[in-house]
């Protein structure tokens, strides 16, 4: 199975020529931007899914995907084209970020000769086609984020081979790409490896000390009463030697703050890419589909800050605190727009009011 030719076999003559119409630009310059944009927009999927909190993103956006987005291309065009682009445009947003959405529009303009913001727009219209087929072919491999893992682990090199002469996805900053992740997770697991062997020599030693001391104290410990009183100069001394085991630090009792933090920071980065989306209503409504997904991720996150020891939960409720004044003047900002409807303002002052939660989380029972 190849994914890139499942994606590119939608894209017939006719497809061509409505995005041509619709976009106003040559036929031929739409499809050597569609060429590059499909792979690229694919190594950018296997880079979210090759990082745990980018799984969750992504297994939670597939999963939520309607049934019309598994349709044929050419007939999604030849109706709704201006809600299928909205739609798209939120779902892109959603997953890789304006900013890195910008990036990647760049590069195609340079290569291409395409507008940027026309790139945008027609990375918008194949939003719904590549995250369509993705879909369709991670369900049929178990709907799981193992199977989400595997599938584009297996099409790594497919999509790599995709790309077209002159592109290179080394031009499109902020781009993960799941060959990347895999060399930085394992030079991570070499480090660590180094890290812990560099540890156990240091504390090797210091380990000798202490058993030592505790012999010594045993020793003098069996000896008859008569001679106790001439050797408590020398058990007070071992009592001293025991006295230098080390203390670690709280923060390594906690290892579970690490990867909560990390995903509490990409929370609040796509909280600050989402409101500096909305300039007006009509931007408002294209970034629903995002708000949602953050409102969605909250929940899942809330329920892991629940299950975390308190002195955890302390921790990271000091981080988010230093977070918040930044969110609620973002959110302000945002809801001092006109034209925003009832249903944006709602979601975005009980996405604050979650947040601020967060603060206050207590232990389930």
């Amino acid at each position: 199975m190849n994914l890139v030719k499942l994606i590119s076999d939608q894209m017939s003559n006719d497809a061509l020529a409505k995005l041509s119409a619709i976009l106003g630009v040559d036929r031929e310059i739409i499809e050597s931007t569609v060429t590059a944009a499909v792979p690229s927009m694919l190594a950018g999927l296997g880079g979210l899914a090759a990082q745990e909190s980018g799984t969750r993103k992504l297994t939670s956006t597939l999963g939520s995907l309607d049934d019309a987005m598994f349709g044929n291309f050419e007939r999604l065009l030849g109706g709704d084209a201006d809600a299928m682009r909205q739609k798209g445009s939120g779902l892109l947003n959603g997953l890789f970020g304006d900013g890195l959405v910008s990036n990647l529009a760049t590069a195609l303009s340079r290569f291409t000769g395409l507008s940027s913001n026309t790139v945008k727009i027609l990375l918008a219209y194949l939003t719904p086609l590549v995250l369509g087929r993705v879909a369709s072919q991670w369900r049929n491999q178990g709907g799981t984020p193992a199977a989400l893992k595997s599938l584009f682990r297996d099409q790594q090199r497919t999509i790599e081979d995709a790309l077209p002469s002159g592109f290179s996805l080394d031009d499109v900053p902020g781009l993960a790409r799941a060959s990347e992740i895999g060399r930085t997770a394992t030079h991570a697991a070499q480090s660590g490896e180094i890290a812990s062997k560099s540890l156990a020599s240091t504390l090797l030693p210091l380990a000798l000390v202490v058993a030592g001391g505790l012999l010594l104290w045993s020793f003098w410990r069996s000896r008859p009463q008569a001679q106790q009183a001439g050797v408590n100069e020398v058990v007070d001394e071992s009592a001293e030697v025991v006295a230098m085991k080390p203390i670690l630090p709280d923060t390594l009792n906690m290892p579970e703050v690490g990867p909560m933090k990390q995903e509490l920071t990409s929370l609040f980065q796509d909280f600050g890419t989402a409101f500096a989306a909305i300039k007006d209503g009509a931007s408002a409504e294209a970034a629903l589909p995002q708000l949602e997904e953050l409102d969605r991720r909250i929940d899942a996150t809330s329920r892991s800050l629940t299950s975390l020891p308190a002195a955890s939960r302390t921790a990271l409720g000091a981080f988010v605190n230093e977070q918040m004044d930044s969110v609620k003047a973002q959110a302000a900002k945002v809801l001092s727009l006109p034209g925003l409807g009832d249903r944006i303002k709602s979601l975005i002052n009980e996405l604050v009011r979650k947040l601020e939660d967060f603060q206050m989380t207590e232990p389930t029972p």
